[in-house]
């Protein structure tokens, strides 16, 4: 089901561009120095998402759980 009000909630919460941004920031943090291990994949972006590929998914650090 496509969310209608999707576009608003993002241009609120981040603007567009911040998000993309934000999300390449992570995917160059996540590669090390001679490796790319997530990378833009901008032939595949649309109005509503924004594409990565993953080199190596071994390589990507798990995530930290946190506890309350």
């Amino acid at each position: 089901m496509v969310d209608s009000d999707y576009q608003s909630r993002i241009q609120y919460g981040w603007g567009e561009e911040d998000l993309r941004k934000t999300l390449v920031r992570w995917a160059t943090s996540v590669n090390d120095g001679n490796r790319e291990i997530v990378l833009e994949d901008e032939s595949r972006f649309t109005v509503h998402c924004y594409a990565f590929n993953l080199k190596d998914p071994e390589l990507v650090p798990q995530l930290k759980s946190f506890e309350s």
